[in-house]
């Protein structure tokens, strides 16, 4: 590598958040695959069933999105690999996405339903993500990240030998907070229901929840404890308790759904895919933070003979940067889609729906005007730039105005959803409500405390380049 090259990645700080931006990718693909697994497998039972002839095309464009998701998970692992090389994954990545638009306009062209909308609309939402991951990794600072990586896998430079613990912790704590607060405010809310059940099976479901609620917290600890200490033996105990608790509670959720008499094949078949789903991330913890603690080539010795991790360069701004990315990308991708009438929910399964109950009350524009400020949030904290207090406070300022219209317009209709759940009243539904519009405001809260505490975890002369 030549001199210039040589030159721009040692001055990257940190990894241009491509570590954290690989685990968040890994973490959304797999569960994504968990669930059109078993979506795919109810259709097919259910298929057959009705003894149906299958339509070739549409078998291939449903099988198109599982391959596509297995490259796409490729392009997390290279990214959050030390040695890893995404330039060749997120080609290939795009090429996929190409590959299942070419199939989706065919299948809607031979049933007359392919309209310019809706090609435009089909085209944003497909290739939005593998666009930006393209121009992502052939600009800086990710792309001079890159060129450090093989100097840094040829053993010349040690550029970033924190290896994304730093940020893998804030996205853990992050996680923590959300299912914490989510799951704790429903075991309060659900309290009287839940002590008159009785049963075998009510009783694994009580436990099951509460065990959730703890995973939630000790989460969000074991993150925290993380990002306040370099020392490797801190790092392994406060991230092998939380995979510990993560693995057994996935279990007890399995277990209190086959208590509970889940219905046989698709019941069973659904207990299983949640709890696969909610063993994705503490089996992405434990690879990476074994990596992180037992490879020699990430450890410095520090305050005598105690093994430590080097301080992330860029404080975790750069993965907080890609999260927020990755967060705005999609809300712009999905909301631009259904400005079109493209049905979000059908194109990207739970994905989709999980966009669709977020955003339903905020009207389009303000969606789109708040996903491009993410974006820009996001770019600006990955480039680690002298705004980036500035970017986390417009984007959490917007966050908090979204977050607080979506409380108003709801609470408005809450006879109407009261109608709808007859047994839920006030009183339950209140709290759920305020506590599903507050988990939104994680993110934003911890952009901010990251942007603005940034100066103190780095080193004098990364925090005099930035600020």
């Amino acid at each position: 590598m030549n001199r210039t090259a040589r030159s721009t990645a040692l001055r990257v700080p940190g990894d241009g958040g491509v570590t954290g931006l690989g685990l968040i990718i890994q973490a959304w693909v797999w569960v994504a695959l968990i669930g059109g697994a078993i979506w795919f497998l109810i259709m097919m039972i259910t298929g057959m069933m009705r003894s149906t002839k299958p339509d070739l095309l549409v078998w291939m464009l449903t099988l198109s999105f599982f391959g596509r998701g297995v490259v796409h998970g490729g392009v997390g692992i290279r990214l959050s690999s030390p040695t890893g090389r995404p330039k060749p994954a997120v080609h290939a990545y795009l090429a996929s996405a190409l590959l299942q638009l070419l199939l989706l306009f065919v299948v809607s062209a031979r049933g007359g339903s392919l309209a310019f909308g809706s090609a435009l609309g089909s085209t944003v939402l497909l290739l939005a993500w593998p666009v930006t991951l393209l121009w992502l990794i052939h600009s800086d600072p990710v792309g001079s990240a890159m060129a450090a990586r093989e100097l840094d896998a040829g053993g010349e430079v040690g550029v970033d030998r924190n290896r994304g613990v730093t940020g893998a912790a804030l996205l853990m704590v992050i996680a923590g907070v959300m299912g914490a607060a989510t799951l704790g405010t429903t075991l309060i809310v659900l309290r009287e229901q839940l002590a008159a059940a009785r049963g075998f099976g009510a009783i694994f479901l009580v436990l099951a929840l509460v065990g959730l609620t703890v995973r939630g917290a000790v989460h969000a600890i074991s993150g925290f404890e993380i990002y306040r200490t370099r020392a490797l033996a801190s790092i392994a105990r406060s991230s092998n308790r939380y995979v510990a608790v993560g693995f057994i509670t996935s279990a007890l959720f399995l277990v209190a759904m086959m208590a509970a008499g889940a219905p046989p094949p698709m019941g069973f078949m659904l207990a299983v895919g949640i709890s696969l789903c909610l063993a994705v991330w503490p089996v992405i913890v434990a690879s990476h933070m074994t990596a992180a603690t037992t490879g020699a080539m990430y450890t410095v010795h520090a305050d005598g003979d105690v093994p430590s991790i080097a301080p992330a360069r860029d404080g975790g701004v750069a993965t907080i940067g890609g999260l927020l990315l990755f967060n705005g990308v999609f809300r712009l991708s999905t909301n631009v889609a259904r400005l079109f009438d493209i049905e979000v929910t059908g194109m990207l399964g739970g994905m989709g729906a999980a966009a669709g109950a977020q955003d339903v009350a905020v009207p389009g524009p303000l969606l789109i005007g708040l996903a491009l400020l993410t974006i820009w949030a996001g770019v600006e904290m990955i480039r680690v730039s002298s705004r980036i207090r500035l970017a986390a406070s417009v984007y959490a300022l917007i966050s908090v105005i979204t977050a607080a219209w979506s409380f108003i317009v709801v609470s408005k209709h809450l006879d109407g959803l009261l109608a709808f759940g007859p047994m839920m009243g006030t009183q339950m539904l209140v709290p759920l409500m305020v506590v599903s519009v507050a988990v939104t405001l994680v993110v934003p809260a911890v952009t901010v405390w990251v942007a603005f505490n940034a100066k103190a975890e780095m080193s004098p002369q990364d925090a005099a380049d930035v600020f």
